[in-house]
């Protein structure tokens, strides 16, 4: 699944909850602002640039969330990653789904070129990526794992159901 059908994706489930809420996209990639006192706030998608597709584990997507001014660069705004904002309950569902992905993935055969060429350190990381997360750490970057259409499509309906979440945490931090 290409990145821009991702990001269509997420602008279709996001379009009409984002007008609701008062926030109008900006320019710069699958984002959105409302004001936020003498500022925005701002959130947004990235897929993976790194990991881009993998024939075998997919790709993942991030949701950020800014306070600033749209179009400045990350070092001059706030920024939260959404797992950074998510409740203990909320952190568990997010890596059940996380889990649902990974196990409806197949990983390369042992002998197969993208894992037999790789270094045993390289290859061990690539293999992980087929193992269920034991646990989700609200300090680390948590990444949205997905290999189909269905796949984004249930992580946007587990967003759009944080999102009032979000803003309630986020409107406390002016």
């Amino acid at each position: 699944m290409k990145a821009a059908d991702v990001y269509k994706r997420l602008k279709d489930h996001f379009g009409a909850w984002t007008k609701m809420h008062g926030f109008s996209p900006l320019e710069r990639g699958v984002s959105w602002s409302r004001p936020h006192g003498s500022v925005a706030l701002i959130f947004g998608f990235g897929v993976a640039r790194r990991d881009y597709w993998d024939q075998f584990a997919g790709s993942q997507f991030v949701l950020d969330f800014q306070i600033g001014r749209p179009g400045n660069d990350d070092l001059k705004n706030r920024c939260f990653r959404f797992c950074y904002l998510l409740t203990d309950a909320q952190r568990e569902e997010l890596r059940l789904i996380q889990n649902r992905v990974i196990n409806s993935l197949t990983a390369p055969p042992y002998d197969h070129e993208r894992v037999r060429d790789l270094d045993t350190e390289t290859r061990d990381w690539y293999l992980e990526k087929f193992v269920p997360v034991p646990s989700i750490n609200p300090k680390h970057d948590t990444w949205m794992r997905y290999y189909t259409a269905e796949h984004v499509d249930e992580w946007a309906h587990y967003l759009l159901r944080q999102m009032p979440h979000f803003l309630n945490e986020l409107e406390t931090r002016k």
